[in-house]
C-alpha cells in the first residue's frame, strides 16, 4: 500500500474509533458506537498488519504509521482524559527518541558508531 493510503486509513480509523467513543455515550447511538469503533479497531489492526507484512527492514515506515495513529488519537482524545492524553503524549515523544535514533544509524557505520558507545557486558 502507498504511504498515503496508509496514513488516510489511520485517520480514517482514529475518526471511526473517537465517534464510536461519543455514540456509545449518547441514548439512541449505542449501536452505531460499537460498530464505529469495532470498524475503527479492524481498520487500525488492517493497516498496522499490513505494515508489518510489507516493512520488515523498514522500522522508520512501521514506527511513523504508529506515530500517525497516536497523533490522531491525541488530537480526538478528551480534554478531561488527564491520564490517557498524558499516556499517548509519552507515547509520541519516544517515537520522536526512536526516529531520532534510527536517523543516527542510518547507515551501517552509523550502526557501528552508535554500537561502540555502549558498554559490552
Amino acid at each position: 500500500m502507498e504511504k498515503d493510503g496508509l496514513q488516510v486509513d489511520i485517520f480514517d480509523s482514529t475518526i471511526l474509533i473517537s465517534q464510536g467513543r461519543i455514540w456509545l455515550d449518547t441514548d439512541g447511538m449505542e449501536r452505531e458506537g460499537r460498530i464505529n469503533y469495532r470498524r475503527g479497531l479492524e481498520k487500525a489492526m488492517t493497516s498496522f498488519q499490513e505494515i508489518q507484512a510489507n516493512t520488515c527492514d523498514n522500522l522508520e515506515s512501521l514506527i511513523r504509521a504508529e506515530y500517525v495513529f497516536l497523533s490522531q488519537e491525541l488530537q480526538f482524545c478528551d480534554d478531561k482524559d488527564i491520564q490517557a492524553k498524558a499516556s499517548l503524549e509519552q507515547a509520541i515523544s519516544s517515537f520522536d527518541d526512536a526516529l531520532r535514533s534510527l536517523e543516527a544509524v542510518e547507515d551501517y557505520a552509523g550502526y557501528k558508531v552508535a554500537e561502540m558507545t555502549y558498554p559490552k557486558r
